[in-house]
């Protein structure tokens, strides 16, 4: 599948292109990193958003072997976060791309940046080969879109500490380690979420799904999923 820039399309995908959504059984988030010298994080949930498998790898093989060994890959959504590609310069123009992820040309020339890292292709196209749901997405809109927030850097004790905390608290995920876990494995936790709330969401509502970059599937998620039962009645007023 070629992903040259005029490929590039964002047209949102309506629920009856995706109908099998609701026959999925486990939900595994990849924060990839741009190449195979860095540490990718690995999580997977079930459809009651227990945890089912963490973990810290290194190769595409590596990460191919933990999902294949999950089972049927028919009954698995992988949600694939999109690297940084490291050619680019400077810390305003990363800083641009997390801000605008899906803005592949440059505003007033109209140029197209290559921004993403091409392991994210490769890994798609693989996974989609081997009969996975898989969907792109990106991170840093996750953490905003889901009201992540913490006045720490992530990649310190201190904002590894308290995403965790964060996460746990308002994505609900069961069985979290009581033992500080590394920055990576806590960013594919927020993918495996996404995962989840493509099955258990209402779309429009709480994600969008678009196919875009050269005709792959980019998912968005909108809000968190909260179910009635748990829901703060409001306050009246008087």
């Amino acid at each position: 599948m070629s992903s040259s820039p005029r490929d590039y399309r964002h047209q949102p995908l309506d629920a009856a292109d995706y109908p099998d959504m609701g026959d999925k059984w486990l939900f595994a988030g990849v924060d990839l990193a741009p190449n195979e010298g860095l540490e990718t994080g690995v999580a997977v949930v079930d459809r009651a958003r227990g945890l089912v498998r963490l973990d810290k790898v290194n190769t595409n093989t590596q990460i191919l072997c933990i999902l294949e060994s999950l089972g049927p890959s028919r009954n698995v959504v992988v949600s694939l976060d999109m690297p940084k590609s490291l050619s680019i310069q400077g810390e305003w123009r990363q800083e641009e791309i997390r801000m605008f992820p899906l803005r592949l040309y440059r505003p007033h020339s109209g140029e197209f940046t290559d921004r993403w890292g091409a392991r994210a292709w490769a890994l798609y196209d693989e996974l989609v080969r081997r009969g996975f749901t898989v969907m792109l997405y990106f991170n840093y809109q996750a953490k905003n879109r889901l009201e992540l927030f913490i006045p720490f850097r992530t990649r310190t004790p201190r904002g590894c500490r308290a995403l965790q905390g964060m996460i746990k608290e308002r994505l609900n995920i069961a069985e979290i380690p009581g033992n500080l876990s590394p920055i990576s494995v806590l960013d594919a936790m927020i993918g495996a979420y996404l995962s989840w709330l493509t099955y258990v969401g209402t779309p429009q509502e709480h994600f969008v799904i678009s196919r875009t970059l050269g005709a792959r599937w980019v998912a968005e998620p909108l809000r968190r999923f909260i179910p009635k039962s748990v829901r703060k009645p409001r306050r009246r007023r008087y």
